[in-house]
């Protein structure tokens, strides 16, 4: 994947020496100073690269993968180490500094000062611009290509180059639709120099594997190749001809696999291409240039999966993906609003998932996955951490009361009342502004204090103060705790009623209130009231109620002598038959319990003697494949010594699990399995436990997810395991937020 190299300088001052026997080309960056004449550039390919270094003294330095010789060290082995470069003809040339550098997939070209160009390793598909180089062997050290130049990029096999003559030449394999040569003559490979323009007076140039732009003295911009993704802002599926770009002025040209970057005078970002992952999304796909903000660029690079490059106030930043925490902070779903990083920085560049700043004194800081620049090059980054089996402290120092669970978020409260939470903020669930669409830490609800108890649906939550407020946070789109109109994803909302305790479902609220009675919010159709009304609803029921259940498609109420429920009866969850379900609850016909639990339509309880038994589908029950007809079953499940229990349903294939707190403060599970949700050290795919599994330690309270489960010990630590697809475990990232040094080289030490 070819990206443009990070030193295409872009308004070089050029002064033709005469006296000489041959003639050559001073070329000065454009300011004169450190800032302009430091390169680093890295391949375009994704792993398996190699990276490139130019230091303002002019000696240039490789790194990284060598099967090819790319790195023009006279030797094809890899290195883990800045090795230096020196031109053939070393007598000659060692005192002449190198001005840039440009890295293909498998070869390098770079320029002198003097307006020399070398280039070396494979010359597969004529890159190398010397038809008298092999085609079938590596070339190990840099030879020089005929000519003076002015500028050099490199797509993946391919290599362009302004002449002093400021005519846009080239060789290599043609991007798209082969090389044009005037009229209609196309070729697909040139193996010498070819002009494919002139008269235009280029200066500054950019490629990718699949498209060339360049700069001219006018600031105007010419491009050719493919522009599938609207990468040159136009309906053609090519440019075959290299061609005017609009009446766009640019001083810059940065591009990518999927876009085309540039900046104009003051130094602002322009973008072409569609579905940018630096861009605003709410630019949609921009057909021309859309600006991103306000901030003033020297320069871009685009990387695979980021954008990176130095700003005009001296600091670098960084825009694109954060998976793996590369843009410098924690949120991994942050975009392009990552900060600019302060700093003595000289260049910047996106090393697939990490990327990297380069200071004055010669040290490489990067941000995101690796150890070394070296490992980098050639290692793809480990899979995200999208599951534990067993349970694994969450990230932070902090100790919690209580934890409550969500489909993919989690929630707990601290030792102060407050209320943290992480995971899946899509819809608010995790009481975090909606532009943050995943918290990879916890992070505080505000306006949550003295919290007492807390209950998490699948994608809201309720927290219960010391006085009985109530207040609830995230999706409200079916009325789940007030009138939808008032928001369909809500931050804290603080309900009208005072609560003994309080239950958030998937699209209901209930709570007990301070006579008894149970209290619902959602949609008036669930409790027999009129459509388009969403509650309070007060449920008189001739009884006082103690603690409120809720399942997927049942609400149910416990006191210390009775169960009562409302909703489906499809699979025989109220203990009763020929009821297909109820709107408004009805007293139970069974004996009186300690505890229960639902998981979408099965209905668990804990018997007397500390043991379970289970009604309705077998999805947590038994396993589907026991059920052999429609009709109301009980299935006991094995265990006693059981005091609490919590069960959930995932959102994706009906399973479920179960986990409980057992009289000796010892935590039980069984069910589905496949994430590590049982936190018994097993994660695979179709693993169903029948019989309740101990997880060993002393535990003071649970929460049980979708697919993940969360603990906290003794000494108010959390613990939790399973699925972590949207961090709703807590865990960190691979990699680093913060910028890390990766080598610093006395070799290669920037005055």
């Amino acid at each position: 994947m070819a990206r443009v190299s990070p030193i295409s300088l872009l308004l070089f001052s050029f002064l033709i020496l005469n006296g000489c026997e041959e003639k050559t080309l001073t070329l000065s960056a454009p300011y004169g100073n450190n800032l302009e004449r430091t390169v680093l550039a890295k391949s375009p390919q994704q792993y398996g690269g190699h990276l490139c270094l130019i230091t303002p003294a002019g000696e240039l330095f490789c790194l990284g993968n060598n099967d090819n010789g790319q790195l023009g060290i006279k030797t094809a082995e890899s290195q883990n180490t800045l090795a230096k470069v020196e031109a053939a003809e070393a007598a000659k040339q060692k005192e002449i500094p190198w001005f840039s550098v440009a890295l293909g997939s498998h070869h390098t070209c770079a320029l002198k000062v003097d307006g020399s160009l070398w280039c070396w390793g494979s010359n597969q598909y004529s890159q190398l611009g010397r038809s008298d180089l092999p085609f079938d062997q590596v070339v190990k050290e840099p030879q020089k290509v005929p000519g003076l130049w002015r500028a050099v990029a490199a797509g993946a096999t391919y290599t362009c180059a302004i002449s002093a003559e400021k005519g846009l030449f080239c060789f290599g394999t043609a991007p798209s639709g082969g090389w044009p040569l005037g009229g209609n003559e196309k070729t697909l490979i040139l193996n010498n120099p070819k002009m494919i323009a002139k008269g235009n007076n280029f200066l500054a140039m950019a490629s990718s594997s699949g498209h060339l732009c360049a700069i001219n003295e006018e600031n105007e911009l010419f491009c050719l190749g493919e522009n599938n993704l609207g990468r040159l802002g136009n309906s053609q599926k090519t440019f075959e001809n290299l061609t005017k770009m609009g009446e766009h002025k640019v001083n810059y040209i940065a591009l990518g696999e999927r876009e085309s970057c540039a900046l104009d005078d003051s130094g602002l970002l322009w973008c072409l291409g569609q579905d940018l992952p630096y861009m605003p999304r709410t630019l949609g796909l921009p057909p021309d240039w859309q600006k991103l903000d306000d901030t003033a660029w020297l320069n871009v690079t685009i990387g695979n999966s980021a954008l990176c490059g130095l700003t005009k106030n001296g600091g670098m930043r960084c825009l694109g993906s954060n998976e793996y925490s590369e843009l410098g902070v924690d949120d991994p779903s942050l975009t392009t609003d990552a900060p600019v990083i302060n700093g003595d920085f000289v260049a910047a560049i996106p090393l697939g998932h990490t990327n990297c700043a380069l200071k004055k004194s010669g040290e490489l800081l990067c941000a995101g996955y690796g150890k070394s620049v070296a490992d980098l090059l050639k290692e793809a980054p480990p899979p995200r951490i999208t599951h534990k089996a067993s349970p694994e402290a969450v990230a932070g120092d902090g100790h919690y009361t209580k934890v409550a669970a969500g489909e993919k978020h989690t929630c707990a409260i601290a030792l102060d009342g407050s209320v943290w939470c992480f995971g899946d903020n899509s819809r608010g669930q995790c009481g975090a502004p909606l532009n943050n669409k995943v918290l990879l830490r916890p992070a505080p609800v505000d306006g949550l204090s003295m919290t007492m108890e807390l209950s998490c649906g699948p994608y809201h939550c309720c927290a219960l103060d010391n006085e009985g407020t109530a207040r609830c946070f995230g999706d409200n789109s079916k009325g789940q705790f007030t009138d939808p109109a008032r928001g369909k994803y809500l931050a804290p909302h603080q309900l009208g009623k005072k609560f003994r305790s309080i239950s958030a479902g998937f699209e209901h609220t209930c709570g007990i209130d301070t006579e008894g009675d149970p209290v619902c919010y959602g949609s008036g159709n669930t409790f027999g009231a009129a459509a388009g009304s969403y509650g309070p609803f007060r449920l008189k029921t001739g009884n006082s109620w103690n603690k409120v259940i809720m399942g997927k498609n049942n609400i149910c109420f416990l006191n210390k002598y009775q169960i009562a429920c409302l909703g489906s009866n499809r699979q025989g969850q109220l203990f009763e038959t020929g009821v297909y379900g109820r709107k408004s609850p009805s007293v139970l016909k069974m004996a009186a319990v300690n505890d229960l639990t639902m998981a979408g339509d099965s209905l668990i309880v804990i018997k007397r003697d500390g043991s379970l038994a289970c009604w309705g589908a077998p999805n947590l029950c038994w396993p589907a494949a026991a059920q052999k007809e429609n009709t109301v079953r009980q299935w006991p499940l094995s265990g006693g010594n059981f005091k609490t229990i919590l069960a959930a349903e995932a959102g994706e294939g009906n399973k479920a699990h179960l986990c409980g707190l057992l009289a000796g403060g010892e935590v039980a599970c069984l069910g589905s399995g496949e994430h590590g949700e049982l936190a018994d050290g097993v994660a695979k795919e179709n693993y169903f436990v029948k019989e309740a599994q101990k997880i060993a330690g002393h535990w003071q309270t649970l929460a049980v997810g979708g697919a993940h489960t969360c603990f906290i010990n003794e000494s108010g630590e959390l613990y939790c395991a399973g699925d972590n697809s949207a961090y709703q475990l807590g865990l960190p990232l691979v990699g680093h937020a913060e910028l890390k040094k990766i080598w610093a080289s006395p070799s290669v030490t920037i005055p």
